[in-house]
């Protein structure tokens, strides 16, 4: 179910800052446990257990479930002043689902730079340890699914602990295509510090995370509608030792 629509306004973003390219990637993969398992082996890594999604008392109603990664926080939403009045947040149980429209950024017909600071679009995520660095350990990425009748192109984004959430050069992310109900793996030294360019920094985690997200972008090009529900969220771990 959905409640109604949301006013127009922008709560603090937690480092997950609007960009000024929109570029998309293709990075699906499927896990080789099936659904409903709970850990499996990817390549050289493992895949953990599901983090649930329950109750909580954020900017989004849930938060992370009990699990024995450390991870505890509730979920945020971030938007754009401008461009998402549409937006409809749902209210199902261990997912978290939007739909709406994140409308175009215009263009200025004098040429000069488009608004984007008002028009970036939309984000959500959860904060990882109630405001202190997680510090990530074995845990090397995150796999998740997200499933939906409209899919758009997302950014993962993760922003390491004791950086500036206000600066644009703070978040880590990496642009993806993600097919409605496949597993989405991300592991941290794909993120780079502006994910237009993958010739940049990779994240840093050695001081811990404070937080990852979905940023659905805008763009200058057309308006990007959605309707997915982000679920099953599972840590990658590094591969024990033989």
């Amino acid at each position: 179910m959905r409640n109604a629509s949301l006013p127009s306004f922008r709560f603090i973003t937690r480092g997950l800052l609007p960009f000024v390219a929109a570029v998309s990637a293709s990075c699906a993969a499927t896990p080789t446990n099936g659904p409903g398992a709970t850990g499996g082996q990817i390549g050289d890594t493992n895949l953990g257990d599901v983090v649930n999604f329950v109750s909580g008392t954020g900017d989004l109603p849930y938060a992370l479930g009990d699990n024995v990664y450390g991870m505890s926080g509730n979920a945020f939403l971030s938007r754009s002043t401008l461009g998402n009045s549409s937006l409809v947040i749902g209210t199902d149980p261990g997912k978290i689902c939007i739909h709406g429209t994140v409308d175009a950024v215009p263009t200025p017909p004098d040429g000069s730079h488009p608004p984007y600071s008002s028009y970036w679009g939309i984000e959500v995520g959860f904060d990882l340890n109630l405001g202190l660095a997680w510090m990530p350990g074995s845990v090397v990425g995150f796999s998740f699914t997200i499933e939906g009748t409209v899919m758009s192109p997302v950014r993962f984004m993760a922003l390491p602990f004791g950086l500036d959430p206000t600066a644009e050069a703070s978040a880590k992310c990496l642009p993806m295509n993600p097919q409605s109900n496949v597993a989405q793996q991300v592991q941290f030294t794909q993120l780079t510090q502006f994910c237009w360019d993958t010739a940049s920094l990779v994240i840093d985690t050695s001081k811990g995370l404070s937080n990852f997200g979905l940023q659905i972008a805008a763009t200058t090009n057309a308006a990007i509608p959605f309707d997915w529900c982000l679920k099953d969220l599972r840590p990658i771990l590094a591969a024990k030792s033989p």
